[in-house]
C-alpha cells in the first residue's frame, strides 16, 4: 500500500491540488496536532474545565461523526474552539493560495535569502495559534481577573506538543496581556515558551518581570505591585504602531491590547493620568536588573536605565 509521507504530501497538493485521498492524508497526518493546539489555546486562556469534553467533540468532527453533546463547556468556548478547526481547515484546503501553497512560498523565499525557515508543523501551528485568537479578539472576550489563577497555570501533559508552537511576537504579547492583568505566570513556563527559543532583551525582561511579580505578591508588598504594572504599562505602551490615547485608563481594564501603541510618556501619562501617583521607575529599573544580573541571561543587561 502506498503511504503518503508528511513531505511528498505537501509536494503532492502543491502540484496537484487537492483531492480526497490527499485530505484525508492530511487529516491522519496532522489533525491531532491542529486539535492539541486549541486545547492548548483554550487551557491557555479559559482553564481546564471539561477540556476532556472538548477534546471528544473536535475528535468527533475530525471523524466525521455527528456532534457528541459537549455537555456542561461554555457555548462561548465552544464556539471558538469549534471556528478555529473549520477556519484553519478551510485555509488549509482552499483551492487557491492554501497554506501548503503560502508555506512553499514561504520556504522558498527564505532559502533565496540565505535565512532559516520553519517546517510546515510550526508554520500550521502559527495559523491555528493566529485563527484562534482571531476569534477570541472577534467575540471580544476578557478574562476574568478574579479567575482560578492555579488552574490557568497548569500546562498539557503532553509538553512536546507545545514546543515552537506559536510565534514569539504573539506569544510575547500573550505573557505581557496576562501581567497587565494582574495575573501571575509562571516564569519557568515562561523561559521554556520564550527566552529558550528567543534570547534577547524583551523576552528576558518579561521573565523577570514575573520573577519579581511572584517575589512582591509572596511579600504582601501591594504598592510595589501596583509599580511594577506601572513600569509594564509603559514598556508595552512603546510597542507596535502608534495610536491616539483614551484617557483615563482603569486599572482593572488593563490589558495589552489597550496599552500597546499610546506610547505613554512616565511622569505625564502612567504616573499622573494612569496610577494618579509619583513612582520612581529607577528603583524597579534597579529591581529587575538585579534579577538578571543573577540569572544565565545577565549579559543582556545594560548599563543604561531604559
Amino acid at each position: 500500500m502506498y503511504v503518503l509521507t508528511p513531505e511528498k504530501l505537501l509536494a503532492k497538493v502543491r502540484s496537484d491540488g487537492w483531492d480526497i485521498l490527499t485530505r484525508k492524508t492530511f487529516l491522519d497526518l496532522f489533525g491531532t496536532l491542529i486539535r492539541r493546539n486549541i486545547l492548548y489555546h483554550t487551557r491557555h486562556y479559559f482553564g481546564a474545565t471539561h477540556l476532556r469534553v472538548l477534546a471528544d467533540y473536535l475528535t468527533a468532527l475530525q471523524n466525521d461523526q455527528v456532534s457528541r453533546s459537549a455537555g456542561g463547556i461554555s457555548g462561548e468556548i465552544l464556539g471558538i474552539a469549534s471556528d478555529t478547526w473549520q477556519d484553519v481547515l478551510i485555509r488549509v484546503w482552499r483551492p487557491k493560495n492554501n497554506l501548503v501553497n503560502q508555506w512553499c512560498h514561504y520556504k522558498e523565499g527564505k532559502v533565496q535569502a540565505g535565512e532559516p525557515f520553519r517546517d510546515f508543523e510550526p508554520y500550521l501551528k502559527g495559523t491555528v495559534q493566529n485563527t484562534f485568537w482571531g476569534h477570541l479578539r472577534g467575540r471580544k472576550h476578557r478574562l476574568d481577573p478574579q479567575g482560578n489563577l492555579d488552574e490557568l497555570e497548569e500546562r498539557l501533559v503532553d509538553t512536546n506538543q507545545t514546543a515552537h508552537q506559536i510565534p514569539i511576537e504573539n506569544k510575547a504579547a500573550l505573557y505581557w496581556d496576562r501581567l497587565l492583568r494582574c495575573q501571575r505566570p509562571d516564569p519557568s513556563c515562561i523561559e521554556e515558551d520564550l527566552v529558550c527559543l528567543r534570547q534577547e532583551p524583551e523576552t528576558v525582561l518579561i521573565w523577570a518581570c514575573a520573577r519579581l511579580k511572584h517575589t512582591l505578591y509572596r511579600e504582601r508588598k501591594e504598592s510595589s505591585l501596583e509599580n511594577l504594572l506601572a513600569f509594564m504599562v509603559f514598556f508595552c505602551s512603546q510597542t507596535g504602531p502608534q495610536r491616539s490615547s483614551d484617557y483615563p485608563l482603569r486599572l482593572d481594564e488593563l490589558n495589552y491590547e489597550r496599552v500597546a501603541g499610546h506610547y505613554f510618556r512616565w511622569e505625564e501619562d502612567v504616573c499622573r493620568r494612569i496610577f494618579r501617583k509619583r513612582i520612581r521607575k529607577d528603583r524597579l529599573m534597579k529591581q529587575i536588573q538585579s534579577i538578571i544580573l543573577k540569572s544565565p541571561y545577565r549579559a543582556l543587561v545594560q548599563e543604561e536605565t531604559p
